[in-house]
């Protein structure tokens, strides 16, 4: 049961969760195999939801047996998705969902496996900063979702017992991740199903931002 009246920090994922970018990144990603011949599909794209893009291209280039270095294919995909993630739009209860939480004193974070580089554009375009206290982005962490790493590394900014922070994510390696790290965590069935995020480990699941925040 959780105690919604201690609740004062929230962590908070991006991409899928506050700004609806999935499919943008999707293109991206289906673009990029394209350049060596090989069709994207959803599955597989979906099991990338969560790790760094630096992370998403070294898996790509061992499954695919991709030619050139690492370093190289990363900085082709990045330019991909610089192209098309600039099109992304929030969605619509966003700016209501963290505009509230900030009047009710909250201490948001901003916890993303995406790069300040990609993702600061967009949050300043929106005027979101002045909503979180702290960003942790997937470079500050060696290894991102589903690893806890980068959610311990907020739980260390914020310097707050886990039991007053709630992870609000829609990715299954996103929700692994704050279990992981040993927090509780509210799922968006945005692109994966009920089931699915509870399994994953969501200790409620919700349609989308709007819901979440009846409990607060």
């Amino acid at each position: 049961m959780i105690n919604k009246s201690i609740i004062s920090s929230v962590f908070v994922d991006f991409d899928g969760t506050l700004i609806n970018s999935i499919e943008s990144l999707y293109t991206s990603y289906c673009q990029f195999l394209g350049l060596y011949h090989i069709e994207g599909n959803r599955d597989e794209f979906n099991a990338l939801n969560g790790p760094s893009t630096f992370e998403i291209v070294d898996i790509l280039r061992a499954k695919h047996s991709l030619p050139h270095e690492v370093k190289d294919l990363y900085s082709k995909y990045i330019e991909i998705t610089k192209r098309n993630y600039s099109n992304s739009e929030a969605f619509s209860d966003a700016e209501l969902f963290l505009s509230t939480l900030h009047r009710q004193g909250k201490k948001m974070v901003l916890v993303t496996s995406g790069r300040a580089e990609m993702c600061l554009p967009l949050i300043e375009k929106l005027n979101w900063k002045r909503y979180f206290s702290d960003f942790v982005w997937g470079e500050n962490v060696k290894h991102s979702k589903p690893a806890p790493d980068i959610y311990i590394e907020a739980c260390h900014r914020v310097g707050a017992e886990k039991s007053i922070i709630i992870v609000i994510e829609d990715s299954l390696n996103g929700i692994r991740a704050a279990r992981a790290a040993g927090l509780t965590v509210f799922g968006l069935a945005i692109d994966f199903s009920e089931d699915d995020l509870t399994r994953a480990g969501a200790t409620k699941v919700f349609k989308n931002l709007t819901h979440v925040l009846e409990e607060f």
